[in-house]
């Protein structure tokens, strides 16, 4: 019986890596078949469009005006897919800015950086915008 059940363990495991990976496939031939880029998820696009908005609030508008209408612009450029633009706004910010929006797209949706830059993120360095990206 308890061979059985290891069994039936042994099974869910290998249809959960073959569920990812048959996953993983059906979204890149959608975002190549599409030619729209890549395919991110709406809610957690939403969700850090609705956090960069509130952050924005919270900055100094006599001194930073010029970022929080480049936070809420990223926040646009986002919900709308046009990620060329969010990726190159995000790059000309100043490195405190950078590392905010990287924070929250760190905490809501991780792999959005990677999907917008072509090295992770690092304080030192100005990341640069991926191509093809849709603008």
């Amino acid at each position: 019986m308890k061979q059985q059940l290891s069994e039936i363990k042994r099974m869910q495991k290998l249809a959960g890596i073959i569920n990812e990976d048959l996953t993983s496939d059906i979204k890149s031939d959608l975002e190549k078949v599409s030619g729209l880029g890549p395919i991110l998820d709406p809610v957690k696009v939403k969700e850090v469009a609705k956090e960069l908005v509130k952050t924005s609030k919270k900055i100094n508008p006599d001194v930073f005006q010029k970022d929080i209408n480049a936070f809420n612009k990223i926040a646009v450029y986002l919900a709308n897919n046009k990620l060329s633009k969010a990726a190159t706004t995000i790059a000309s910010l100043g490195e405190s800015f950078r590392l905010t929006i990287w924070g929250i797209m760190d905490e809501v949706y991780p792999e959005l950086w990677n999907t917008l830059f072509q090295e992770k993120y690092h304080s030192d360095a100005k990341p640069t915008p991926k191509d093809n990206l849709p603008e």
